[in-house]
């Protein structure tokens, strides 16, 4: 019982955080007079779309999945239920982290810099190149390798059934 309030009490303050930071961001925005083309509608954009989707996609997954039988995930996936939750809080630190120094020391960032659809500019080749050598190292090398030591292996992720 304790472990569900903890739970539920983490998916609440989550929650709370994401209610404020989107409150925070439309007191904000609503007072800029200038704006980027990219965040015009931004919030509309989410409410309209984005949630409505995700919606869409987690009702419609837990539909067509309710009567299939369960399977012990936890050791088809190579789940530790004793540092699950430790490794969870890593991988948001690791997050948070890679983008703050994609940010301020690389000057770049997860997405690439200018959207062409928003900023017709040119991008030099290297800075296409330093931002996917960077993004493969920091999003796809890393978390590859740091999975592999925990024990989860691609032959085991491209066919999950014995």
């Amino acid at each position: 019982m304790v472990k569900a309030s903890r739970s539920g009490q983490l998916l609440f303050s989550l929650s709370f955080a994401w209610v404020i930071a989107v409150s925070a961001f439309v007191a904000i925005d609503s007072r800029t007079t200038a704006r980027p083309p990219i965040a015009a509608e931004g919030l509309l954009s989410l409410l309209n779309v984005y949630l409505p989707v995700l919606a869409f996609s987690v009702f419609l997954l837990l539909f067509l999945t309710r009567r299939r039988d369960p399977f012990p995930w936890t050791e088809r996936f190579c789940v530790d239920r004793q540092t699950a939750g430790k490794e969870v809080l890593w991988i948001f630190a690791y997050l948070l982290t890679s983008q703050l120094i994609l940010g301020f020391v690389f000057k770049t960032g997860l997405h690439f810099p200018g959207p062409d659809v928003y900023q017709q500019t040119d991008h030099r080749q290297g800075e296409v190149i330093t931002w996917m050598l960077l993004n493969g190292l920091f999003y796809v090398a890393l978390p590859l390798y740091w999975l592999n030591r925990i024990g989860l292996r691609l032959k085991g992720l491209f066919s999950p059934w014995p």
